[in-house]
């Protein structure tokens, strides 16, 4: 299935978890199937290279992400339901 992806919007984040904080860049961008189905996709960047493994979260906008930490790799669920590209802030 091919898939078309969207403006990536960039935001300084701070996450939070495993006794830590850390700055980080959140990428959040949408992805569009041929079929016309939509999706939020996430990433982190920037972050700590010797933060651990474990759960974090990240809030931004009064909601809260929650993304894992494992063999060094990020790993998200899924983003709260509602959220809209358009509503997040502009990246500094």
């Amino acid at each position: 299935m091919t898939r078309r992806r969207h403006k990536v919007v960039r935001l300084s984040a701070s996450l939070r978890g495993m006794h830590r904080r850390a700055h980080c860049t959140l990428e959040l961008w949408k992805e569009s199937s041929a079929a016309g189905a939509e999706v939020l996709r996430a990433a982190i960047t920037h972050a700590p290279a010797d933060l651990p493994d474990g759960l974090y979260t990240i809030v931004l906008g009064g909601e809260t992400l929650v993304a894992q930490r494992q063999r060094g790799a990020w790993l998200f669920t899924l983003l709260p339901h509602g959220i809209q590209l358009g509503e997040w802030p502009r990246a500094a």
